[in-house]
């Protein structure tokens, strides 16, 4: 509820956060607020404040806070990295930085529980002896399964990737932006790696091995600018690159090789329940590895089509989503040992509830206010009394 006050100090930043956040261009929200599309630029910039009676369209339109607009919770010295986008060619502009807002209040979350609860630090091996300009299949094999021996991970299937990567320290969090073209991104911030995830109307095995991909860009294109992912082939080599780390990282060439036996969509539906990774994703790997010619690969890939199995493959509604829990643990450790309160918590990272709820993966209504109630003293009756004979 905003209380009426004339003199609001608002910090110009943040109404262009909140723009963005919610997907509004300049004049889409002048559009929706009353006002012209200069003057909404003029409010961004800082050269004139909105009046209250704007701000009230503000919250109510965008759904923050009056709070959020009045304190700037980005430290100077916070240093983000580049952010790989998965389908990074086909995204829009907007929704990118809609995105790029969302992994900064990620990291907001994190700073804040991170005062009060330790979290795995980031845990990746030195890879640079490894890193090359030009990495080949073999060179990515090498460092996948240098990873999988230095995170102690066998040979065989990965039961729960999401759960592996939290516990070496990388931050996963929700998305609530309904766009197919992403469904995944990842960046570093100060030295702390957040992947945005997509886990609406997506299959287990796309996300694994979206998240594989991230894992990828995060050892394999750190030192990566900004400004080099305009280059197109710069831009196809690296995808390249991440897509064969995640097929090596999730499907060993020796465990994996072992294990495919015939030339049978039946016999790879049967891999996917083991493996978790697409059937299509699995055929590629055994091109890659010499396991198939390309006219069997051909022949496979025909099978799939006329089981209308290129976008919905068949165990996809069976295996499970991994959802992240490193930051909602986080949360509910703290409120359970009472070392901040909802109230204090939705306060103090100041970003708008249903986001810090999407992002951590909580019920929407898990910061609700509660009703206090204790637990009544035992209630005695006479039979709880020993009573004394008399002798």
């Amino acid at each position: 509820m905003l209380k009426e006050n004339k003199n609001l100090k608002i910090v110009p930043e943040k109404l262009k956060e909140a723009r963005l956040s919610r997907g509004y261009t300049v004049t889409s929200l002048a559009e929706k607020i009353g006002v012209l599309k200069q003057t909404i630029s003029k409010y961004e910039l800082g050269q004139c404040s909105p009046s209250y009676e704007i701000m009230i369209k503000y919250c109510n339109l965008l759904n923050f806070d009056i709070n959020f607009f009045l304190f700037n919770n980005e430290e100077n010295n916070d240093n983000y990295g580049t952010i790989f986008f998965r389908s990074l060619k086909s995204a829009e502009s907007q929704v990118r930085e809609e995105i790029k807002i969302r992994i900064k209040w990620a990291n907001l979350i994190y700073k804040y529980i991170d005062e009060f609860i330790e979290f795995p630090k980031l845990n990746l091996p030195d890879f640079d002896s490894k890193l090359q300009e030009d990495l080949d299949l073999y060179k990515i094999e090498e460092i996948a399964d240098t990873l999988r021996k230095y995170w102690n991970v066998s040979n065989g299937p990965i039961n729960n990737f999401s759960v592996l990567l939290e516990q070496n320290g990388i931050i996963l969090c929700n998305s609530n932006i309904n766009d197919v073209k992403v469904d995944a991104c990842s960046e570093v911030i100060n030295n702390t790696a957040i992947f945005f995830i997509r886990t609406n109307d997506i299959s287990a095995c796309r996300l694994r091995f979206d998240l594989a991909h991230e894992l990828g860009h995060l050892i394999l294109h750190s030192s990566i600018t900004k400004e080099e992912l305009e280059n197109k082939e710069l831009l196809d080599k690296i995808e390249r690159e991440a897509n064969m780390f995640a097929s090596a990282f999730l499907l060993p060439r020796e465990e994996f090789s072992n294990e495919v036996l015939a030339l049978s969509l039946d016999h790879f539906v049967n891999l996917k329940a083991r493996w978790k990774v697409s059937i299509a994703a699995m055929i590629y790997r055994c091109k890659e590895l010499g396991i198939f010619n390309d006219s069997q690969v051909l022949y496979l890939r025909k099978q799939i089509s006329l089981k209308k199995w290129r976008t919905i493959e068949p165990l996809d509604d069976v295996i499970a989503i991994e959802k992240p829990k490193l930051l909602s643990n986080a949360i509910k450790l703290l409120i359970v040992n009472s070392l901040q309160s909802k109230d204090q918590i939705n306060k103090g990272v100041n970003i708008p509830k249903q986001d810090l709820l999407v992002l951590s993966n909580l019920p929407l209504d898990y910061l609700d206010e509660e009703i206090d109630l204790k637990i009544k003293k035992k209630v005695l009756n006479i039979n709880d009394f020993k009573l004394e004979s008399n002798e």
